[in-house]
């Protein structure tokens, strides 16, 4: 690996510089253990980028060896690196612990480099802990420190860190200034890491501004320059940051991606952080997903992964979603244990906002199981936080509207009165031009309007004309394209339906057949003719304009699935939204999709062995959304690909320019969607 590499290198170079007698070392001093103690250093840093567990021990050798032998400077650097390993691990406060003996020997031996990279360490231990005042004091201080001594090289790592401090804080203005700072540092002591750093924390900054696809843009080039430095801590936090930006953009496929990726990688490392925040997001996705077990076991993982370490706000924030997950599936007491304990946490870590959460989740969950006392009295103490948090913002927000007006109000001043004495010095040339520049303006004006007036009329005529012609194609177009359509069903749905009714009532009388087949032909014919009954009332029904509405669409899938699965052993929960207004669909697009619900429903009767049935449809930002979700035994993969029935339900889809979907999960049940604009399938000006 390059990090082998490269101590390969240092070690060698620091051998060849004693060998030719550089350094004359007195009898007391053994080099050979001071360079070990700074190889090792310098090895664990590199360690610290890809696995904490290996830089965790070499970091707590160099720091014993360090402290066993008077390097107080190798004892500090040894120390910063243990303590973000730890900070990384759920040990934040054992690592404060640690710096607080180390910046003892500091100010003991006047170490001012020291002091500076304790305070550093410092501020990134309370950054983990959401302790983002904290962890700007200390920041600043250690800036402060290394402009004193001239350690400028360190000043943008240190200005990066501000930048994601104030972004957690929500101050985007701030955050950004100390961003340019840091991209200033960054430009005059070339470092690739600080660049990759520096891209990463843009795409923050692009995010916090809801620009998406900018931010995706940066964090997708920090990813790259992370890998290629083999740094396994950067690579991971932009995976993860470009999950969070697909995430806002609503690409739940990339947002996945990107979030195993980084949980893969956070992993590797070891940071127990990362892997954490992984799983609560993941579980999100899969709770928004509709997915309530799946969204359990990836938030148990992340509570399993941080129990009893220092992540209390990732704790508690997960034990309120698993609460949330409860309260949907209408499991109280559970929903109600686990936003108690969130609550809890949220108390010892005095996390007003969570706290605030879990008051009006305890309130939403009393609602449902309509106990208003208690929905009322969480409620009220949601508000009374709510009250108590917002003024200090509210109070800041008005003072800068106020200094903004104020600072308008000035400009506005000036302004006017630099007007009012150019107005002044033209007046008296202005009053004698005045007369010919309005009849000028005037003439020009009825020009100009007699001019647009006459080209917007000739448009128009042609505008009119050239739709008139359209209008009588499509239709004409239409007609025909309907003639062979209802040919073509009627041939489809019918003609075979009385071919076998002819075979079979010939067979019955030419008197070849015994008693039990003439009752089993009997029976064929009976039951061919309801279905020819059923295809020909669907076809006639279709025909009718007044029936290809979006409504009667809806309102006959509620019809036929009610009746359809009247004698099935499944609970039926269909929360079907009819639209406000009329619309009128082309009869292609109601055909295509009330076959292909129906094929959906007759899946599930032949195959599931479901006991509950969920049939949602609604329409959301000009979107038509159907599905059909049951908690049977699903299909295993050989059966998914097996058959033309899920193919034929997805090109009836496609060709009415939809999107059909089905996830499969072998014992957990099958979920089939369907996604289709309104503009495809509503006619023009309707």
């Amino acid at each position: 690996m390059r990090w082998g590499i490269y101590v390969t290198l240092i070690v060698g170079l620091i051998s060849f510089y004693n060998a030719h007698g550089q350094i004359e070392p007195d009898a007391t001093t053994d080099y050979t253990i001071f360079n070990e103690i700074d190889s090792l250093n310098t090895v664990a840093l590199m360690q610290l980028k890809v696995n904490l567990s290996s830089a965790k021990e070499t970091a707590k050798k160099a720091n014993h060896l360090a402290l066993q032998n008077n390097r107080i400077q190798a004892y500090i650097q040894s120390t910063c690196i243990l303590s973000e390993i730890m900070a990384n691990t759920t040990h934040c406060r054992e690592a404060l612990e640690i710096l607080k003996q180390a910046e003892l020997q500091a100010v003991k031996e006047s170490d001012s480099l020291g002091m500076g990279l304790l305070a550093s360490a410092k501020g990134k231990c309370y950054y983990y802990l959401a302790l983002y005042d904290s962890s700007k004091i200390f920041h600043e201080n250690a800036i402060d420190i290394f402009q004193r001594i001239n350690e400028n090289t360190r000043l943008a790592s240190e200005y990066i860190q501000l930048t994601r401090v104030y972004l957690k804080s929500g101050d985007t203005k701030r955050a950004a200034s100390y961003y340019s700072k840091a991209n200033n540092e960054q430009q005059k002591f070339a470092n690739e890491e600080d660049f990759a750093w520096n891209k990463d924390a843009l795409g923050e900054l692009y995010h916090a501004q809801r620009l998406y696809d900018q931010a995706i843009a940066e964090f997708k080039g920090s990813q790259k320059e992370f890998e290629k430095l083999n740094n396994r801590k950067g690579f991971a936090s932009a995976s993860l940051h470009i999950g969070n930006s697909f995430y806002m953009k609503v690409e739940d496929d990339s947002t996945k991606k990107y979030y195993n990726l980084a949980l893969t990688t956070f992993q590797l490392l070891g940071d127990s952080n990362g892997i954490a925040i992984c799983y609560t997001n993941l579980s999100r996705l899969a709770l928004e997903g509709g997915h309530h077990q799946q969204a359990i076991d990836l938030a148990n993982k992340s509570i399993a992964t941080i129990h009893g370490g220092d992540y209390k706000l990732i704790e508690t924030a997960t034990l309120q979603q698993l609460g949330d997950i409860y309260l949907e599936l209408e499991q109280y007491e559970t929903a109600i244990q686990h936003i108690t304990k969130a609550l809890e946490i949220a108390r010892q870590i005095h996390h007003k906002v969570t706290i605030m959460d879990c008051y009006k989740s305890l309130s939403e969950i009393y609602s449902a199981m309509r106990k208003p006392d208690l929905a009322y009295s969480n409620l009220l103490l949601a508000y009374r936080l709510k009250d108590s948090i917002q003024p200090i913002a509210f109070s800041k927000q008005l003072a800068e509207m106020q200094d903004q007006l104020e600072t308008q109000k000035r400009e506005n001043q000036i302004t006017l009165l630099e007007q009012a004495n150019k107005i002044k010095s033209l007046e008296i040339s202005e009053k004698s031009n005045q007369i010919t520049r309005r009849n000028i303006f005037i003439l020009l004006g009825i020009l100009i309007v007699t001019l647009i007036g006459i080209v917007v009329y000739i448009s128009a005529q042609k505008e009119k004309f050239k739709n008139r012609v359209e209008k009588e194609f499509a239709i004409k177009s239409t007609e025909e394209s309907e003639r062979m359509r209802f040919a073509r069903d009627v041939h489809d749905d019918l003609g075979s339906g009385l071919t076998k009714i002819n075979f079979l009532s010939e067979l019955i009388a030419s008197g070849r057949v015994s008693e039990k087949d003439i009752r089993e032909n009997a029976t064929g014919i009976s039951e061919t003719s309801k279905s020819l009954i059923e295809n020909m009332r669907d076809l006639i029904w279709a025909l009718n304009p007044e029936n290809s509405t979006l409504e009667n669409l809806l309102a006959s899938i509620r019809e036929y699935t009610s009746d359809y699965l009247e004698e099935y052993p499944a609970s039926l929960v269909m929360n079907i939204q009819v639209p406000e207004e009329a619309m009128t669909i082309t009869r292609e697009s109601h055909r295509e999709i009330f076959l292909t619900v129906k094929e959906c429903l007759n899946n599930i009767v032949k195959h599931s062995r479901a006991t509950r049935i969920e049939l949602d449809a609604s329409i959301y930002n000009n979107l038509l959304f159907i599905s059909l979700n049951d908690n049977g035994v699903g299909m295993n993969e050989n059966m998914v690909g097996k058959g033309n029935g899920l193919n034929n339900m997805r090109n009836r889809i496609e060709t009415i320019s939809g999107l059909f979907t089905f996830e499969n999960a072998p014992g957990c049940g099958t979920l089939m969607s369907i996604t289709i604009g309104l503009e495809k399938i509503v006619k023009a000006g309707k």
